[in-house]
């Protein structure tokens, strides 16, 4: 698992010291690295989190510059949104902070407890999500593990498929087909421009005069015409999931 960045926010010390120490310890129990940054104020938040980004937010609620509701909304609203979960004392208000969308709720008169089963189910969504994501193929020799978001498109190739990754010159010959392939990453971002590519559409870059759409590796795929008006819609709908202008 990669090293999590997370910020915790409150304006006592005290708290920040006991939050910032039990998470420390909560994570590397399961043997997760962690890079905890400490706030005594949201707008320092805020500011500090513009540059870096953040994968968890621990927040209170009642804090005197800006609460951690209205920090909830501002970062939920942000292209690239950290999970929140909030520790308070204000259990009254648990309902109002639904409206942020939070991962949890961490009570303060029953910190250790909730705290312990947050970070528990935090890291096992984590890891099912990460499970989801990644693809394992089997080669000629050996099983290997690839995440979709590295594949920039297969070529298919009889009962063995080419996979050329970003990360990677050559590319990965794999023993599938193209059609389980297609059924397995169609919702994934990918899509079959051809009876024999699939492409990752986080990799394009163009559709040219001649029908080919060019990759962001340089590579031209000749596109079927048949499917030249399906992949322009499906190209643009993920632009706008992926909130990106179309060139």
């Amino acid at each position: 698992m990669q090293r999590l960045r997370i910020a915790v926010c409150d304006d006592e010390q005290k708290h920040i010291n006991v939050i910032s120490g039990a998470l420390k310890s909560i994570f590397s129990n399961y043997g997760a690295e962690t890079d905890i940054r400490a706030f005594s104020d949201g707008r320092d938040l805020l500011n500090g989190l513009d540059a870096a980004g953040c994968d968890l937010v621990f927040l209170d609620i009642n804090m005197p510059s800006i609460d951690g509701l209205e920090l909830g909304r501002i970062l939920k609203n942000r292209d690239a949104a950290p999970e929140i979960i909030y520790v308070s004392g204000r259990e009254d208000l648990v309902y109002e902070t639904f409206r942020t969308h939070p991962f949890g709720f961490v009570r303060k008169s029953k910190f250790m407890s909730d705290i312990n089963d947050v970070v528990g189910q935090y890291l096992s969504q984590k890891s099912k999500k990460t499970e989801e994501e990644q693809l394992v193929i089997g080669g000629r020799d050996e099983k290997r593990i690839v995440k979709y978001k590295d594949i920039v498109y297969i070529e298919g190739k009889n009962i063995y498929q080419n996979l050329f990754l970003s990360s990677e010159a050559a590319p990965v010959e794999i023993r599938s087909t193209i059609d389980k392939l297609e059924k397995e990453l169609k919702d994934k971002g990918f899509f079959r421009i051809h009876k024999g590519y699939l492409i990752n559409l986080n990799y394009v870059k163009k559709l040219d005069g001649n029908n080919n759409v060019i990759l962001t590796n340089g590579a031209a795929i000749p596109i079927s015409r048949a499917k030249t008006a399906q992949f322009k819609d499906e190209f643009y709908a993920y632009l706008r999931r992926k909130k990106i202008s179309a060139f």
